[in-house]
Parts: structure tokens; C-alpha cells; sequence
């Protein structure tokens, strides 16, 4: 149980205080007042802020790890360290490298809050066991492969409604 939680994200704008969250197991059992239950263990959880796990719907991790340094080099400071040109064209990983730098990407979201994850990354023969192991629900095929139907971009007709011609 983690015991009066400093804030609580809930589904309106507000943050409520001192709120007991208890889990039972992996899942959310109990979020209130005074939680007068048993439990094994209790945290306190005064300096903490609880919220569900972020979703990252546009991600390359195959590549952009190895990309750090590279924009570092030739940036600029006042443009936040990127560069006028891309440069990280210069440089291509291996199958080994694609693989090592999504490893590196994934432990580095998850360890930021992301549980759910768009990998936009090409399909590799051991993208989807990596997917598999990390935990992550991959949100990859509904980013590739979006239900078909007429999408409606306000009054306008959307490309869909007019077959795909522009």
C-alpha cells in the first residue's frame, strides 16, 4: 500500500491529497481515504506523485540512440544542440547495432513512465521477441495499420472520402 500520496492525478482536473493507493499484486485494488484493509507492506508515499504509464506513439528506437553525440558535436546551443544539417545520415548501424541501440531506447522508456509504445523502427527478425521481452504493449500495429473507414477533417472532404486521390 502506498500510504498518504502526495497527489493523484484522477480523471478531472483536479489533484487530490493524501490518498491511499493499494495493490494487489500487479493491479490497483483501492484508491481513497483512510484505506483500512490488510496489507503486507506500506510506503510512504508523501513525496510522490502516482500516474498511469505514459504512451509514446511516434518512436525510433532502432536508430536515434545512436544519433546522440553526432548532433551534440555540430549543434548549436541556442538551437538546443541541433544542427542547421543533418549529419547522423553519415553514419548506418548494422543489424547488431539496430538491435543494441532499440535495447538501450526501450530500457530508457520504460525507466521514464512509457508503457505503451509505437516502435516505427523496420521490422527486423528479432524486433518482435524484443517487444515481447521489454513489456511493453506495442501499439506498432495500430500506428502501421489504422482502421479502415472515412475520416472526417471537418467539413472538408479528406482525402479517404475521395478514394485516396488528393
Amino acid at each position: 500500500m502506498v500510504c498518504s500520496l502526495g497527489f493523484l492525478p484522477v480523471s478531472t482536473s483536479l489533484f487530490p491529497k493524501d490518498i491511499d493507493v493499494v495493490f494487489t499484486d500487479d493491479r490497483i485494488s483501492y484508491i481513497g481515504l483512510n484505506y483500512d484493509g490488510h496489507y503486507d507492506r506500506e510506503i510512504d508515499g508523501q513525496d510522490s506523485f502516482v500516474m498511469p504509464g505514459l504512451i509514446n506513439i511516434h518512436s525510433h528506437p532502432q536508430h536515434e540512440p545512436s544519433f546522440r553525440g553526432i548532433r551534440e558535436e555540430h549543434g548549436r546551443p541556442e538551437m538546443y544542440d541541433t544542427g542547421l544539417y543533418e549529419r547522423s545520415q553519415a553514419f548506418a548501424l548494422d543489424d547488431a547495432g539496430c538491435q543494441a541501440s532499440a535495447e538501450l531506447a526501450y530500457g530508457e522508456l520504460l525507466l521514464s513512465g512509457v508503457t505503451s509504445l509505437a516502435d516505427l523502427s523496420s521490422m527486423s527478425s528479432w524486433w518482435i521477441d524484443l517487444i515481447a521481452r521489454s513489456g511493453f504493449a506495442d501499439l506498432s500495429h495500430q500506428v502501421l495499420h489504422p482502421p479502415a473507414g472515412i475520416w472526417k477533417a471537418s467539413r472538408n472532404l479528406s482525402s479517404m472520402e475521395r478514394g485516396g486521390r488528393p
